[in-house]
């Protein structure tokens, strides 16, 4: 990706507690607009940014403390007319959070741009018009593991905040994977019965961005075998 990018995601972390809250505000007012945005989602920005906040508060308490520690022994060492430089201590702390946060933030805001309801306004109104989270999504593919458990199969994979994902397989025999349901939580199982001979059962799952358009998002994930026999 060119390095010339402006991202929409300042990078100083001020202004990025700005953006955010803004992109709290405008999202609450798309609810119902844009079907990814639910009170979910919007409980997460909200903690998100009550997590800014208190990030905040704590750093400015640190400063406040790091000076007066740092102006004691100024003047018992140095005398009352020199200056200590006072190290950073906000920076490390930001950027972890910060970082944490992003990781979600793309992700829906990838999802956003997919949506049926979003709009050239929509992201002027959320501040996220761009091109690179689009393409990242593109790239999205499910993490997928199988289990036998109970005589069924569950299939667990990474929901990363999209409305679900559709759920192919075939068996043993079967020349071509076929579509066998919508998974909407970050587990499935496939209530198929177990043969009385051994059987090799194949997975895989494709992202879907809305369920309003059931389209599907990304890559599809690595195809997964799981051998099944009933007792």
């Amino acid at each position: 990706m060119s390095k010339a990018y402006k991202d929409f995601i300042p990078h100083q972390f001020n202004h990025y507690a700005v953006w955010l809250a803004a992109f709290y505000l405008g999202a609450s007012a798309l609810k119902g607009s844009v079907a990814v945005i639910t009170d979910e989602v919007l409980d997460r920005l909200k903690q998100m940014a009550e997590e800014i906040d208190e990030m905040n508060r704590l750093v400015l308490l640190c400063e406040e403390l790091k000076l007066s520690v740092v102006a004691l022994r100024k003047d018992l060492l140095f005398g009352a007319d020199r200056a200590l430089p006072v190290p950073g201590l906000a920076a490390p702390a930001r950027a972890e959070l910060r970082g944490g946060q992003q990781r979600w933030l793309r992700r829906l805001v990838a999802r956003i741009k997919v949506d049926a309801g979003y709009s050239a306004q929509v992201g002027r109104l959320l501040a996220i018009v761009s091109t690179v989270r689009t393409q990242d999504a593109l790239r999205d593919r499910p993490l997928v593991k199988a289990a036998a458990r109970g005589g069924r199969v569950v299939l667990t994979y990474n929901k990363h905040g999209y409305a679900g994902a559709h759920v192919f397989s075939r068996v043993s025999g079967e020349e071509h994977f076929s579509l066998l349901d919508f998974a909407g939580g970050e587990k499935y199982v496939d209530r198929r019965p177990f043969p009385a001979a051994p059987q090799v059962r194949e997975y895989f799952l494709c992202y879907v961005g809305d369920t309003r358009t059931m389209q599907d998002i990304g890559q599809t994930s690595a195809v997964t075998k799981i051998l099944v026999q009933a007792p």
